[in-house]
């Protein structure tokens, strides 16, 4: 193996759903890399927050797809993860 090939293999990338300045995103961390910035901005709508110290995307079902994040559990989905004890209290 080369130390490209062994550069790539100890790359590490993080995606973070979370809220930043009132918005559903997800955070893309990594430790810098200029190959992987250059392909991060190509993102569609990808933008760098300065207070996080990473790049950042829309949660949107697309970006969640592409990074193999699940998607969250909202309306009637979420209440097959409650425990039946407590179903009855939300009825």
């Amino acid at each position: 193996m080369n130390t490209n090939e062994a550069a790539q293999t100890e790359l590490s990338v993080g995606f973070e759903p979370a809220l930043h300045k009132g918005t559903d995103v997800i955070f893309i961390r990594f430790d810098y890399n200029r190959d992987l910035n250059a392909r991060v901005r190509q993102l569609m709508g990808v933008q760098w927050s300065h207070s996080e110290k990473a790049w950042y995307v829309s949660n949107n079902a697309h970006y969640r797809r592409l990074f193999g994040l699940a998607a969250p559990l909202t309306g009637k989905a979420i209440i097959a993860h409650i425990h039946a004890v407590n179903q009855q209290a939300i009825s």
